[in-house]
């Protein structure tokens, strides 16, 4: 006789999928199972009979069947930014929408009013998964596991800025039951807290605020990051280079490659790597980032939670290979340069840097 098991499932904010309109563009077994059969892996002795064959990234697959089942509330469009008269319209159209999101691609769609080709973000109601398996001890490891998956990861898209997120129904509104589950998983190196007003939108807004000024900047707030490379190792972040050598005058580098530069350094990389940057003010100019080692997409180390009306930001380990990585940054007449990312031995503390600044309102979540 098989075990079943049925866990319903609150989600706290929307999911990005590629294919919004096909049926399956919410939380979907195909990218949960092989989360959750890898974090098994790592917390339990996992007796052979619950092997069957080889499943991602050669992570062995787990003996058991999931089914997801809900019931879609609504299909927001979303962008970083939607112009007021675009917004205007789509409240006279009943149209969901989230805008200041910390979403950085696809707001021409939204401009042009190319609909059918904007992103969408899918909420669901009633979502519950449904196990089933011939092994009674795999489903309980699966009911103590499966909470401290979902405190910690979000599922879809852009999934590290807070989208995609699904924590189970039983936990308690005050969050007590997701720092517990958060703090248990493996990878949990420490975290912060930001209380917000006004649902899932008022998070993504401060999310997308906190993380382009940790980055990039962000109004009148200079890049913390480069704030702190400057003050901690006297290196001077990419982007004057970029600006200088790409976007200014006709865009004609006077010195193409700054790969032996021990001053001159892409720094933001270690946060993520972009696809290209844009420069509005200078005649719209967009510069492509390609790695010339393959690293084409390279996860951030924070992950932000949204549980309720809370924001929590969570760090995880740089992975080496972001170290002393050489990229080549394009313009749109195809001129380029090249600058490294600055190399492991600065010994760069991604605790240290986020504790220091961020808006001081974020409370520390202690380990």
């Amino acid at each position: 006789m098989g075990n079943s098991h049925k866990i319903p499932l609150k989600q706290h904010t929307p999911i990005l999928h590629f294919q919004y309109r096909q049926d399956g563009a919410g939380l979907r077994a195909t990218e949960l199972k092989p989360k959750l059969d890898k974090l098994l892996h790592r917390v339990i002795q996992v007796p052979g009979n619950w092997l069957v064959g080889h499943g991602h990234n050669d992570i062995t697959a787990l003996d058991y069947k999931l089914k997801i089942k809900g019931d879609v509330t609504d299909d927001y469009l979303v962008a970083s930014s939607i112009p007021r008269f675009v917004r205007e319209e789509f409240q006279d159209a009943n149209q969901p929408f989230i805008t200041s999101a910390p979403y950085f691609a696809d707001n021409e769609p939204i401009k042009n009013k190319k609909l059918d080709d904007a992103r969408r973000g899918r909420m669901m109601q009633n979502v519950r998964l449904e196990f089933f398996s011939f092994h009674t001890g795999l489903i309980d490891a699966i009911e103590e596991w499966l909470p401290v998956l979902l405190a910690y990861e979000n599922f879809g898209l852009r999934q590290s800025k807070g989208f995609g997120g699904f924590c189970p129904a039983s936990f308690d509104d005050g969050g007590k039951d997701f720092e517990r589950n958060l703090k248990k998983h493996p990878d949990f190196k420490g975290g912060l807290y930001y209380g917000v007003r006004g649902g899932f939108k008022a998070a993504f807004k401060k999310i997308d605020e906190e993380y382009k000024i940790l980055k990039s900047g962000f109004a009148k707030e200079s890049s913390q990051m480069m704030v702190y490379f400057d003050e901690q190792f006297g290196v001077d972040w990419e982007k004057p280079t970029i600006k200088r050598e790409l976007v200014k005058g006709r865009g004609e580098p006077r010195r193409p490659d700054y790969s032996d530069d021990d001053r001159v350094k892409y720094i933001r990389a270690l946060l993520g790597v972009a696809e290209l940057y844009e420069f509005p003010r200078d005649n719209k100019e967009k510069i492509t980032i390609k790695n010339n080692n393959g690293i084409d997409r390279f996860r951030s180390p924070i992950t932000f939670k949204v549980f309720n009306e809370t924001v929590y930001m969570i760090w995880h380990e740089i992975p080496d290979e972001i170290y002393d990585a050489e990229f080549t940054f394009t313009n749109r007449r195809g001129k380029n340069i090249r600058i490294k990312t600055p190399p492991k031995s600065i010994n760069f503390n991604l605790e240290d840097f986020l504790l220091n600044h961020v808006d001081s309102k974020w409370n520390e979540l202690t380990k």
